[in-house]
């Protein structure tokens, strides 16, 4: 049986942890974000420039700033805006594209077969974002666990 001393103290912890959690859900998704750049950094594979991994690093390499951080309540936004990197991640034909309806317009199965019969050449994707997602969700209940426990540390503090 539960007081109404115990209960009310149960009440108060529970509206405590409603306030404090949060910030043990931003420090998770610090965490997750940090991880999700160095997966990135390790899929992608190394360019002329070194700017797209630079990017994914957080570094600058002599283009200013070019990753994408941004962490809300509910999302996440990590990346690059270095402008080849879709084409890497993709692929990508060879040279200019005629009657190019821009490169997020079509998959990449339409866009070989179109330089193919224009006879040019294809660079096949390197996949680095899909391989740094399925890696990060394969450590997602790792986090979890690590938010939970800071969670309670809060509350409990």
């Amino acid at each position: 049986m539960i007081s109404t001393v115990e209960l009310s103290r149960f009440i108060q912890d529970l509206n405590r942890a409603a306030r404090d959690t949060p910030e043990a859900l931003r420090r998770m998704q610090v965490r997750v974000g940090e991880r999700h750049f160095q997966l990135l950094s390790a899929f992608a594979p190394p360019d002329d420039e070194g700017r797209l991994r630079a990017s994914l690093q957080k570094r600058s390499a002599g283009f200013g700033k070019e990753w994408v951080e941004k962490i809300n309540k509910n999302q996440m936004e990590i990346g690059t805006r270095v402008y080849y990197a879709s084409m890497v991640n993709d692929g990508h034909v060879v040279g200019k594209r005629e009657g190019n309806k821009g490169h997020r317009k079509t998959d990449a199965g339409e866009r070989k077969a179109a330089a193919q019969k224009a006879g040019k050449a294809w660079v096949p994707g390197r996949f680095f974002r899909e391989q740094a997602e399925d890696a990060i969700e394969r450590e997602m209940g790792q986090f979890a666990d690590d938010f939970s426990k800071d969670a309670l540390r809060e509350v409990m503090r």
